[in-house]
């Protein structure tokens, strides 16, 4: 590199870690109840910087009937130290009909890391009690649901039919939330299937809508019930063809829950909606030709759970950018939980919009390259081998030389630099690769390690049994003895050990654990960051379709993953 590219990288690393670094302090406002025709008032949560220099914020609204502005800096509410920056939202409600919206708030500093971020705001036209209330729950398993209001109100109920198994509570407020949620509860505890009624009256002197006498019916059934998923929210590159996006859904009922269709309501002709085959969800495909802007729709799932299901649906277009990494979105590759950390020389992924404009593209030589068609993925200002690029996900080598402690990322296009995200990094933070709640342990005929029904499903699967040895594969043991170089494949000899070597329990609780050392723990010869432990799993373990087995190096553990043994 020489020495004045040296000067230069470490000079761009010391301005990464000056940046100032966004930080919310609620990011959902509402919801928010008003009158129909009257604007709600204004609401407001807060930003502060938990980097170096000072937020230079701007704000931007998804909807027009939300107008978001910065205020000048004060000392931070909720008793937090230092100043914040108040985020205020004023409402242009006064032309909307009654019912629920949701828009966006975007808050930015484009020098700033972890940044852009966005705020959810909804408000309740009309009050946010509804006209009736239909609880859906298995025999002697509890249901809730939650009203929200922006004042107190009382409420009284006869004894429901059946017995005694409604209940309303206050649930938890925060000092700094303006809303006011209940919580009605239905306990059915011996009640046989069947529909139960009740009347609840709500009360409140300071907001009409809220007097009213509400019907609750309580459904307590054997069959299917499907859960509401809430609201789903994705965003969407304005002019980038038909978008695909998968809705999951699952039952909370008894049985087996089967979607029969799917229908797109809300006048919404840029969405369609069809059911996945063989799963329990809905695939959705946006048009993205709309100019930018907020898009809702709903959608009517038709099933043979016991409860209807209506799903609303909040779309963001955007106009073409730069790379956008999501704030969180930089994870592992195994278990892709936002928030633990990465360590040197792992399989990472980072997540967002607009990283390409082409189809996936892999890095197919070795060493891996730190550029695919001009896409480059930034860790401390050093490039980072890359797996693969495409235009959500791109997968890439958190480099040898990263430093545990807090590592800043971004991703670079065509010469358009990116936003820079923050990640955490330990020395070692070891994750096994997962086959759904199993791990990927193979035997040496490659035969996974997992339940004998899965060869149904066209998996070579056969449990373990003792004295069979075991290659579980990870990700995230850190640098190895020898050390081996970013992007390049481990070497075949001699082997890339793992320091300290591993110990690997077979069971959940220490008490009952059978710690083994593994025959080998290192790098897996010819890839890049992909380690393996080669053990031999330990007599007496009795028959276990899902055995939690985990591995401790040194101080820290593993995920736990699940084995089958005979």
């Amino acid at each position: 590199m020489g020495m004045r590219g040296l000067l230069i990288t470490m000079a761009a690393g010391a301005m990464l870690h000056a940046a100032p670094a966004l930080r919310l302090t609620n990011a959902v406002i509402g919801p928010v109840t008003m009158l129909q025709g009257q604007n709600a008032g204004p609401q407001s949560t807060e930003a502060f910087n938990a980097g170096d220099g000072a937020l230079n914020l701007r704000v931007t609204s998804s909807v027009p009937w939300a107008v978001p502005a910065v205020g000048a800096a004060r000392a931070c509410s909720n008793n937090r130290p230092g100043q914040c920056l108040p985020i205020s939202v004023s409402f242009q409600t006064s032309g909307l009909a009654r019912g629920t919206y949701t828009g966006t708030v975007t808050v930015n500093d484009p020098n700033a890391v972890d940044a852009p971020q966005y705020v959810t705001v909804i408000v309740q036209v009309g009050g946010g009690i509804p006209d009736r209330i239909d609880l859906y729950t298995r025999p002697s398993a509890t249901v809730e649901t939650r009203v929200v209001t922006n004042s107190a109100v009382s409420f009284t109920f006869p004894p429901p039919t059946g017995g005694n198994w409604l209940s309303l509570a206050l649930d938890a407020v925060s000092t700094f939330d303006y809303r006011i949620p209940y919580r009605i509860i239905a306990t059915p505890g011996s009640l046989a299937e069947g529909t139960y009624t009740a009347n609840v009256t709500f009360r409140n002197p300071t907001f009409q809508p809220d007097n009213k006498v509400v019907p609750v019916n309580l459904r307590v059934t054997n069959q299917p019930i499907v859960a509401d998923p809430g609201l789903f929210s994705t965003r969407v590159l304005t002019g980038s063809g038909r978008v695909a996006r998968n809705l999951f859904l699952s039952n909370r009922g008894g049985g087996t829950l089967t979607l029969s269709g799917v229908t797109v309501g809300g006048g919404a002709p840029w969405l369609s909606a069809a059911l996945i085959a063989n799963a329990t969800g809905v695939a959705l495909s946006i048009d993205s030709s709309v100019a930018p802007g907020n898009y809702t729709a709903t959608l009517d799932v038709a099933s043979n759970a016991a409860n209807p299901l209506t799903v609303r649906v909040s779309v963001d277009v955007v106009p073409p950018g730069p790379p956008l990494a999501s704030i969180g979105g930089a994870v592992n590759n195994a278990t892709f939980i936002s928030g633990e950390p990465l360590a040197p020389g792992e399989i990472a992924a980072v997540f967002g919009e607009q990283f390409s404009t082409t189809d996936v593209r892999f890095g197919s030589s070795l060493p891996l390259p730190t550029s695919i068609e001009g896409v480059s993925v930034m860790v401390n200002g050093v490039a980072a081998p890359l797996y693969f690029t495409s235009a959500g996900q791109i997968n890439f080598q958190v480099p040898y030389e990263t430093q545990a402690g807090t590592a800043v990322i971004r991703v670079d296009r065509g010469g358009q630099t990116g936003n820079l995200i923050s990640a955490p990094v330990a020395a070692a933070a070891p994750r096994i690769l997962m086959f759904g709640e199993w791990g990927v342990a193979l035997h040496q005929d490659n035969f996974l390690s997992v339940p004998e029904r899965l060869v149904a499903q066209g998996v070579p699967a056969r449990p373990a049994k003792a004295g069979d040895v075991l290659t579980i594969y990870g990700i995230g043991f850190g640098q190895t003895t020898p050390a081996v170089r970013t992007g390049e494949g481990a070497p075949g000899g001699p082997l890339a050990l793992v320091t300290p070597q591993p110990v690997v329990h077979f069971a959940w609780t220490e008490a009952s654990s059978r710690p083994v050392a593994p025959s080998f723990a290192g790098l897996s010869p010819g890839f890049v960051g992909l380690y393996q432990i080669n053990v031999a799993v330990p007599a007496n373990l009795g028959r276990n379709d899902s055995l939690p087995v985990r591995i401790q190096q040194g101080n820290v553990s593993s995920n736990v993953f699940r084995l089958a043994v005979q």
